[in-house]
């Protein structure tokens, strides 16, 4: 990524990146972030691959996701027929390259529950991608890495599902909340904003989530 985000870690509980450096550290753990809009969740993967100079793909998720753009697809190229491998084996291949990348299922709940069938077989024990079509397994090389992250909004949200227990219980979950008043400050007065407006409009999105929390209101601001 171009930009290079303000991280503000949190002292009481932690930091992300020692969080996800445990999990990166893993036989096989997979994350699953999950969090209002805007609160962080891509650009803190994102920002974490870039410091520890990790492969970052992204895959966005949706209900038109289909097996041919997780598994692969034979297209017609200058009359020649290929195979086009598919956003896992892809990231496989790469991380077999690279010796180590990660991939992010971007809003993984928007996948319909039997797609969401498909990516079991890489997130289990069997830690593979098995391509019928052209015979070939694909699996992550001794010595290599691929890290797989999944952000979700709450369940709450329009046109989302409910994940597959057995597809859930594959994730390790993080919750990503709302950053607290003064650690938004912070990011604001970091942002280049005048310090006169940051109080009023920490204290305005704070009022407004809390009236959305109450049924008040529809939609409130995030920290994005």
């Amino acid at each position: 990524i171009g930009y290079i985000p303000y991280y503000e870690p949190d002292e009481k509980g932690g930091t992300e990146f020692e969080f996800f450096d445990s999990h990166f550290n893993a036989k096989k753990s997979p994350l699953l972030l999950i969090g209002p809009t805007g609160t962080g969740k891509t650009l803190s993967q994102a920002a974490y691959c870039q410091q520890r100079n990790i492969a970052n793909l992204q895959a966005d998720c949706s209900e038109g996701t289909k097996k041919a753009d997780l598994i692969g697809r034979f297209v017609i190229l200058e009359g020649t027929v290929w195979f086009q491998l598919g956003t896992l084996p892809a990231a496989i291949e790469i991380a077999n390259q690279l010796k180590k990348a990660a991939i992010d299922f971007e809003e993984i709940n928007g996948l319909l529950p039997h797609m969401q069938k498909i990516v079991n077989q890489f997130l289990d024990y069997r830690d593979h991608v098995y391509i019928p079509e052209i015979g070939r397994l694909f699996k992550v090389n001794e010595g290599c890495k691929l890290m797989v992250f999944a952000t979700m909004n709450p369940s709450t949200y329009g046109g989302t599902h409910e994940l597959n227990k057995d597809f859930k219980n594959r994730f390790t979950e993080m919750k990503i909340p709302y950053p607290s008043s003064e650690q938004e400050f912070n990011i604001l007065e970091h942002e280049g904003m005048d310090v006169k407006y940051v109080k009023s409009i920490v204290q305005l999105g704070m009022e407004l989530r809390a009236s959305e929390a109450a049924g008040d209101v529809d939609d409130s601001p995030s920290p994005r």
